[in-house]
């Protein structure tokens, strides 16, 4: 991955693949709390009132940095 998509620790990401086992779907969106080895992270999804729906570490392959500064000032 490239210096500039890197993904690091407070990022938001998005879930590329469903976890079944732990209820997250596709698309869901995490936080990303700690950079693991290369390629994995530990990220927290959490629910509409704050509350922690899972905490676990995935690999890069499973998540994707949004990018949230789509819209620039001109």
């Amino acid at each position: 991955m490239s210096e500039e998509n890197s993904i690091l620790k407070l990022d938001s990401v998005v879930l590329l693949k469903s976890i079944p086992s732990k209820n997250l779907k596709k698309g869901d969106v995490g936080c990303v709390v700690e950079v693991h080895e290369e390629g994995m992270y530990e990220i927290e999804f959490i629910d509409s009132k704050g509350r922690t729906r899972a905490l676990l570490a995935l690999p890069e392959s499973y998540v994707m940095r949004l990018n949230l500064n789509i819209i620039e000032a001109r």
